[in-house]
């Protein structure tokens, strides 16, 4: 089963393309996601859909990976649905309380948002190998040593991160699995509230545990910070540059575009 933030290699024009197109791409995106409207946002869905069957990436995975964030997703289009005032769509108790247009479309559109969002970023991992991420925004990054900011650590503490999601969710699940062990029952909501506060403080130590860990593997390592030397450099060609005009006029022409944009 895939979990957030693996790479899933493969042989596609999305894998081999460079991986600043893709982040100035997912950049992009998200700016234009956060000022769509229904619409729009249902004209970017076919659009990642078609990314992923272009990558050869299954629907299964691309949904799945987000699984974790939908009871969030519930809890927001619940608060949206029942405590937005507007024109009454379902009366519940008469006269107070009643579920309104408005907190249906306001609901609907932010988590079509959000979950866009993740959707778009699980492509880029997908498709992005760590190696790749890592060198792809150090490029990016580059202006920042004008003022004195290092693109090179900028970039080594986003792949850092990147590595630790997977080695997150696997102690997540020991503790959990652990737990259950011990009799503990997740089968109902207030039950696995319930047992986050029993999560938490294990958790924050793993992590603290781990970082030592990293931080003395780097130090015999011989690691310095400063400029470094990569093994892979990644070089537009010409399939890059038309990726990047094509992605610009798209998001020109979606921004400019009055019936897919909220007013």
């Amino acid at each position: 089963m895939y979990k957030l933030g693996q790479y899933v290699p493969a042989s596609s024009l999305v894998h081999e393309c460079d991986p600043r197109i893709k982040i100035v791409a997912m950049v992009l995106l998200s700016l234009l996601i956060l000022r769509l409207n229904l619409l729009g946002i249902g004209l970017v869905y076919i659009l990642v859909l078609g990314l992923a069957l272009l990558a050869r990436i299954s629907w299964r995975d691309l949904w799945g990976a987000s699984r974790p964030v939908w009871p969030l997703f519930l809890a927001l289009f619940c608060i949206y649905l029942f405590f937005t005032p507007g024109a009454p769509l379902i009366h519940i108790i008469p006269d107070r309380f009643y579920i309104s247009q408005e907190g249906l479309a306001s609901g609907s559109l932010l988590v079509g948002r959000f979950w866009l969002l993740i959707l778009a970023a699980e492509m880029l991992t997908m498709t992005t190998s760590i190696a790749e991420l890592t060198v792809g925004l150090q490029k990016l990054l580059e202006p920042l040593q004008i003022i004195g900011i290092s693109s090179h650590n900028l970039a080594l503490m986003v792949s850092l991160a990147f590595r630790f999601l997977p080695a997150l969710q696997i102690e997540m699940n020991q503790m959990r699995d652990a737990q259950v062990a011990r009799g503990a029952n997740f089968d109902s909501m207030r039950a696995r509230l319930r047992a986050v506060k029993y999560i938490t403080m294990p958790l924050v130590f793993n992590i603290i545990r781990r970082s030592e860990e990293l931080v003395t593997a780097m130090e015999a390592r011989g690691y310095k910070p400063g400029i470094r030397s990569y093994l892979y450099e990644p070089a537009l060609d010409g399939k890059d540059c038309l990726a990047l005009v094509l992605i610009g006029l798209a998001v020109f022409a979606a921004w400019w575009e009055r019936t897919l944009i909220i007013q």
